[in-house]
């Protein structure tokens, strides 16, 4: 058989390959840019090799080069999508449920409620400080905070702006789900009209700013510094937003009932 009927019947054999739609070669692009973010880390002028992208994204290159004319045109979307995938870690389920777990074998007696609340935000917050010091998306996500605030084109400082507030607030939302838990099972209620959200972003202040505050002045024994003043601040910052309800005292079982229900919670 002549090398022309070799390749005619290899071509027969083997199916032609898929192309792309624009939208799977965006998506595929958009992928491994912030695969190599996550590995190599954000810098603030996201120094983006195009053909290393469009090696690790299994494209054409010609395709690429058609959505995005420049390295600067695919940097911007590239931020978009970081800011839609990153997000700083979060303390789950089961951790807060060993949280619970201790704190119900460290009190034998039904004292204070806002101290056993404070005592389990507090290691809480501890855990979570430990996750921020250790995490490359904390790192990724602060960087793409100073991305976004250096962008010289307004509206797309704005664009991604807006996905990083969507995300912060979406974060939020499970949070104050988490303290409503909380405060419901142990019998408390909260004080004046500030609301749960004010002590969820308070808090949330007092953890990020303790790490950042760590990473400057600290950055060997940071972790255990930071972990160490937000397990011993949480507790006053709860005092001042929940008290007891006095029309309702702490369940026997309330260990049991809140250990099941943090279980069910969304990260």
């Amino acid at each position: 058989m002549s090398q022309e009927g070799l390749v005619s019947w290899h071509d027969a054999l083997v199916p032609p390959k898929k192309r792309l739609s624009e939208a799977e070669t965006t998506q595929r692009v958009l992928d491994a840019a912030t695969r190599l973010v996550q590995r190599d880390g954000l810098v603030l002028d996201l120094r983006l090799r195009m053909e290393e992208v469009i090696e690790h994204a299994g494209v054409a290159r010609a395709a690429v080069y058609r959505r995005w004319p420049s390295r600067d045109a695919l940097a911007v979307d590239v931020l978009r999508h970081v800011a839609t995938v990153v997000e700083p870690p979060t303390v789950g389920p089961e951790v807060l449920a060993d949280v619970v777990t201790r704190a119900a074998r460290r009190r034998s007696d039904r004292g204070d409620r806002v101290a056993l609340a404070g005592s389990m935000l507090g290691e809480a917050a501890a855990v979570e400080v430990e996750l921020l010091f250790s995490s490359p998306e904390w790192r990724t996500y602060l960087l793409l905070v100073a991305a976004v605030d250096a962008l010289p084109d307004a509206g797309t400082r704005e664009v991604i702006a807006e996905v990083l507030v969507d995300s912060e607030a979406r974060r939020c939302e499970r949070l104050i789900a988490a303290y409503r838990l909380l405060a419901e099972e142990l019998a408390l209620q909260v004080v004046g009209s500030a609301g749960l959200d004010t002590l969820v972003r308070t808090a949330t202040s007092l953890i990020r700013g303790s790490v950042t505050q760590a990473w400057r002045v600290a950055p060997r024994e940071g972790a255990a510094r930071a972990a160490a003043d937000v397990r011993a601040a949480m507790p006053a910052l709860v005092s001042i937003h929940l008290a007891p309800d006095p029309d309702r005292d702490l369940p026997a079982d309330w260990a049991a009932s809140l250990r099941t229900k943090v279980r069910s919670l969304a990260q």
